[in-house]
């Protein structure tokens, strides 16, 4: 018998020129698209971190935290 332990989150969306930073992110094959494993599980790079800048809205998978909410960062150029 399966149960909805967790409920349905808001994507997450970042706007222009910001980022966020997600812990345990899912691992992706080099098409960009996410890997599952043999029992229907997001594969995750445990303890490591990845930060995402703007793009469409998106959803966290399975394990993924939100571990910095959007920021705003400065671009340099020399």
């Amino acid at each position: 018998m399966c149960r909805v332990v967790v409920g349905p989150e808001k994507m997450i969306t970042i706007p222009p020129r910001n980022y966020c930073v997600i812990e345990n992110p899912a691992v992706r094959d080099k098409d960009g698209k996410v890997v599952i494993d043999d029992m229907g599980q997001v594969r995750l790079l445990h303890a490591d971190l990845e930060i995402r800048l703007a793009r469409d809205p998106f959803p966290l998978y399975p394990g993924e935290v939100l571990k910095q909410v959007c920021g705003t960062y400065i671009l340099l150029t020399g």
